[in-house]
């Protein structure tokens, strides 16, 4: 599972800087440092308090780390040259929305893919 990944990916999408947010729960910036880069895994109580403090649960965590680890097994592991922070957009937008919204919109940009093939 890649939950570094998605606690890093959420920091980031809140402007917040590692060590600020490493001051905020009380860990060495190091620690969270390499919770982020996967070299160590976070107890239960930091991932509860990195939780909270990212304005998220621990299941979303765990959720969209499992997201990721399924995309990153399906996709090319390199990023496309063309990519920009429109995807840093569309994924706060996506994030923001109830979970039947989330599944609207990615109908919505399924059919768009689909109808940019054909044309």
């Amino acid at each position: 599972m890649k939950i570094g990944l998605v606690i890093k990916g959420l920091r980031i999408e809140q402007g917040l800087k590692l060590e600020a947010l490493a001051n905020d729960l009380d860990l060495a910036a190091s620690t969270l440092s390499r919770i982020e880069s996967g070299s160590r895994n976070p107890s239960l109580d930091v991932l509860a308090a990195l939780a909270e403090a990212l304005g998220v649960k621990v299941s979303d965590i765990f959720n969209e780390a499992e997201r990721a680890s399924a995309m990153a097994s399906s996709l090319a592991r390199e990023v496309p040259s063309d990519y920009d922070a429109s995807g840093l957009q569309l994924r706060r937008i996506y994030r923001s929305l109830t979970s039947a919204n989330q599944l609207i919109a990615l109908d919505v940009l399924k059919t768009l893919a689909k109808s940019q093939k054909v044309d």
